[in-house]
């Protein structure tokens, strides 16, 4: 899942107890590190300020003397968001969603607790909270990770309560924006609503038509702020924030006009125009791509 800033990638598996264990790549494309030293000097066109988390985020919550935590998942739904649904412990309905914020450099890990029961619940919240730091290209660059949640809650009978978990970074001399649950989930679903509405796919094959939704968010969600404006990129974990020749002038490219989406239109222009800018002279190699936010000098391959 994808956001102007952000990218994460989320993996998951639910063993034969159907206990979860979740592990999150999480991506920062405009924010680049240097590179290790065991690793080759090519190495810098993927050296992508990331964090890898797997810790579970909701910190323990206690109610009436006892711990709470949810453990077995019931299901699980893929929807251009990720949700996770737990089955209910001691009254309370357990729901875990995780989404990008469409514009901001943050990934939103939001859990819902919802009372199955007809009494009000006395809940009590640990906090979770840190920060890391790391120098890069464009100076210091801090990961943060903070759970919103007030250490004492009271969950009205039949009612819901959500809680979210941030995950974002930010460099020297720039302080996050307020931190906006409610805010991030409204971009994804717009997002989500337009995908879902332009350009539909309607064949007797329902599995094949939700197969061309999901494309359309990858394909849509996967564009970047960029020095170069904004720009597609196959993403992956590995292709961030950069033009390649065969995955924006020939795919996206000619797709995003099919598919009505402004952002869509004007990453594939600027990928048009990176190129007509570079022609060139003679029988000098074609550029391939212009990686790194287009600051990186290339060796331009020929791109054949």
């Amino acid at each position: 899942m994808s956001g102007k800033n952000i990218s994460a990638i989320i993996y998951y598996e639910i063993d034969e107890n159907r206990n979860l264990k979740i592990t999150r790549d999480i991506i920062f494309p405009q924010l680049r590190t240097y590179n290790k030293p065991n690793e080759p000097d090519w190495k810098k066109y993927r050296a992508y300020f990331r964090k890898k988390i797997d810790a579970p985020f909701l910190a323990k919550m206690n109610q009436n003397d006892k711990v709470d935590f949810p453990t077995q998942i019931d299901s699980v739904e893929i929807d251009g968001m990720l949700t996770f649904y737990y089955t209910p412990v001691n009254g309370i309905l357990f729901t875990k969603k995780i989404f990008p914020d469409m514009e901001k450099r943050l990934l939103v890990e939001q859990w819902e607790l919802r009372n199955l029961e007809k009494e009000p619940k006395n809940l009590i919240f640990g906090t979770s909270k840190f920060t890391e730091e790391e120098i890069g290209h464009k100076g210091k660059y801090t990961f943060y990770c903070k759970k919103e949640a007030n250490a004492w809650t009271v969950l009205p009978a039949k009612q819901i309560i959500k809680i979210p978990t941030y995950f974002g970074a930010f460099m020297k001399r720039e302080f996050p924006s307020a931190f906006d649950a409610k805010s991030a989930y409204k971009s994804r679903m717009d997002f989500l609503s337009l995908m879902k509405e332009n350009l539909e796919l309607k064949t007797p094959n329902k599995v094949l038509n939700m197969l061309f939704y999901f494309a359309k968010i990858r394909a849509a969600e996967s564009i970047f702020e960029s020095s170069m404006g904004l720009v597609h990129s196959p993403g992956g974990g590995n292709y961030y924030c950069g033009i390649w020749a065969n995955d924006q002038i020939e795919y996206s490219g000619p797709f995003f006009p099919y598919l009505n989406y402004a952002k869509g239109d004007t990453a594939a222009y600027n990928a048009y125009k990176m190129f007509l800018k570079n022609i060139p002279k003679g029988n000098d190699n074609i550029a391939y791509a212009f990686e790194m936010d287009g600051n990186f000098p290339m060796t331009h391959l020929d791109r054949g």
